[in-house]
């Protein structure tokens, strides 16, 4: 069975999503993406087998990513969530969905 490519947007809350996917047996973290060079130099050293990104279309091209966490402020998931659906990827949001029902039926019509 091939192991779940999972990647993480947003590299604040995102880094506990990184350690969760280091555990489990049928994922691998291929991907990390971050605009605060900072933080993604910092995830280098913790996180070497990962590919940087600093963009986030790179990221969503990138064909090994199967499932993106979406680890960002809260008005910013439905934006990233949808497009990231749209590139064919699946996604986990963190809580809450978005910050108004409205965005987050976006997300939720993206899905389906």
């Amino acid at each position: 069975m091939k192991k779940i490519g999972y990647a993480v947007l947003g590299l604040g809350i995102g880094l506990a999503h990184a350690d969760a996917v280091l555990t489990h047996p049928d994922a691998t973290l291929v991907a990390l993406c971050d605009v605060d060079s900072q933080k993604l130099e910092k995830a280098k050293t913790t996180y070497p087998n990962a590919r940087l990104y600093d963009n986030f279309e790179a990221l969503v091209a990138d064909p090994d990513v199967d499932v993106i966490s979406i680890c960002l402020p809260s008005h910013l998931h439905a934006d990233y969530a949808v497009r990231a659906m749209r590139a064919g990827k699946h996604v986990l949001v963190e809580k809450p969905l978005d910050i108004t029902p409205e965005r987050a039926v976006l997300i939720i019509d993206a899905a389906r």
